[in-house]
């Protein structure tokens, strides 16, 4: 989203307002610190872990090294970058790439809805972090529709707010579940 505010501010009579760059800049920034902190937490947890090359395409989500994880960050960059700038007169690539980018920032959730639903459990989610992502998703999407923004931003808030729910949903659902058998084993131990 942040690549996408920066190329396109102020570009081809579509002007994405100052707020929507400063939020993805921010979101941004706010991504690279929990980044180092995951691979930070992993590395220490796991000392033993064997080193893996960035380029090792088994191993290429389980950063071992937050510095690799910056050198791919880079590179994929400055590949879209470079892209950008050979196709920024072409108008179908420029839509599809702020399309993309919505839609991915839209889809962030999922994984977390997809690893929910697998383990039937969303233990150690708190509903008041998952009432935020709503709220903040929420008013985002109303921002959108308010200021009139295209209507792509309208329809991938409107899918984060969806997912959203879900995952809200799957709190509910999976901590009634977890009271349930709880409550059902203590019953049969007494």
């Amino acid at each position: 989203m942040t690549y996408f505010c920066l190329v396109l501010y102020d570009r081809f009579g579509v002007h994405y307002e100052l707020p929507l760059l400063i939020q993805s800049l921010i979101m941004t920034v706010t991504m690279l610190i929990m980044m180092h902190i995951c691979v930070t937490v992993k590395k220490e947890s796991a000392p033993t872990t064997i080193h893996r090359s960035i380029w090792d395409i088994n191993y290429f989500w389980k950063w071992t090294d937050f510095r690799e994880y910056l050198i791919f960050t880079g590179l994929f960059s400055l590949v879209g970058f470079i892209v950008t700038l050979l196709l920024i007169n072409v108008s179908v690539f420029v839509e599809l790439l702020g399309f993309a980018s919505l839609f991915t920032e839209a889809m962030l959730g999922l994984p977390q809805f997809w690893k929910n639903y697998k383990h039937k459990s969303t233990e150690g989610m708190s509903i008041q972090m998952v009432l935020f992502w709503l709220s903040g998703d929420t008013f985002k999407t109303i921002y959108f529709i308010m200021r009139g923004a295209p209507v792509q931003f309208v329809v991938c808030g409107s899918l984060q707010v969806m997912v959203d729910i879900a995952i809200l949903s799957q709190v509910v659902v999976y901590r009634k579940k977890r009271q349930h058998f709880i409550s059902a084993s203590l019953s049969i131990k007494s």
